[in-house]
């Protein structure tokens, strides 16, 4: 998998800059976005590895991008895009500049009826209007109901590129924290069936199953927990990787599964066993 990213990120600079000098933002050719059919320019963007740029290179891409999109009347770029500004950039944006970009996704979906795109503005701005404290809470519980509803009703296929898993794994986790376990229990399975075990998607992958086997955990069903917690310890065990970061997470991800395993086993009685996974996960969190 990891040999494979540079191949893809020489793809995408020739996509945009043509047979011309890959990383010089002079060379940039409007030329080769412009030629390609809409609906292609959507997909690519929203895969486009932009949070791979400094930024400075994401915002003089980002700016001659949208000045193509909005000359045309090129509206799903253009969503794609300030989309991509909101959510996806090397930079998180402000809360104001959040709020004000959701604003008009809003009413890019809303002019030209985009359903999956109006799904997902009412999801983020749901999310991002409570924790900004600007919705109190039994307006948000309805809203992340209908958030869901939203998605299943639509189709939950229909969403990718858009991070289907970590939206779901949003509400899943919100519906957790308020200890709401079946709803919580609903989303994330269904989050659990999107999720990517790579290099991009290894931490969303861990959070929907340790969010999972927490609330078997919490509710006493320790042989499904122990089960989540199995896949968490495997998963940790063989991801392959150069990246020294994600190893030195996958490491302590080995140590937080064994010791949930043995508080499970420690439960049900098991004790010795539960000490076997109790010392070899501490060895791994030390």
């Amino acid at each position: 998998m990891h040999l494979f990213r540079p191949l893809f990120l020489l793809a995408v600079f020739q996509f945009l800059f043509g047979s011309k000098p890959l990383f010089s933002q002079q060379t940039f050719d409007d030329e080769a976005f412009k030629s390609k059919p809409k609906s292609e320019r959507f997909s690519f963007l929203l895969q486009f590895p932009f949070s791979d740029l400094d930024s400075t290179g994401f915002e003089q891409t980002y700016r001659r991008l949208l000045n193509v999109a909005e000359l045309e009347g090129d509206y799903r770029s253009q969503f794609a895009l300030k989309f991509t500004r909101c959510y996806l950039a090397p930079k998180r944006v402000s809360q104001e500049e959040e709020f004000r970009l959701l604003d008009e996704l809003e009413k890019i979906a809303a002019e030209n009826e985009l359903a999956i795109e109006a799904a997902v503005v009412f999801h983020y701005k749901t999310m991002a209007s409570f924790y900004a404290q600007k919705t109190a809470f039994e307006p948000t519980y309805v809203k992340v109901l209908e958030s869901y509803r939203l998605f299943e009703e639509l189709g939950f296929e229909k969403f990718p590129p858009y991070p289907l898993d970590k939206m779901l794994y949003r509400l899943g986790k919100l519906m957790f924290d308020l200890e709401d376990y079946e709803p919580a229990l609903k989303f994330l399975g269904v989050a659990e069936r999107y999720i990517q075990p790579t290099e991009k998607g290894w931490r969303n992958y861990i959070l929907v199953l340790n969010t999972i086997q927490s609330i078997y955990q919490h509710e006493k069903e320790y042989a499904k927990g122990i089960g989540y917690a199995q896949k968490i310890l495997r998963f940790a065990q063989n991801f392959q990787t150069s990246d020294p970061e994600i190893l030195k997470n996958c490491r302590t991800w080995q140590g937080i599964s064994s010791i949930d395993i043995a508080s499970m086993l420690t439960a049900q009685g098991k004790f010795a066993e539960g000490e076997t996974f109790a010392n070899r996960g501490y060895e791994f969190v030390k």
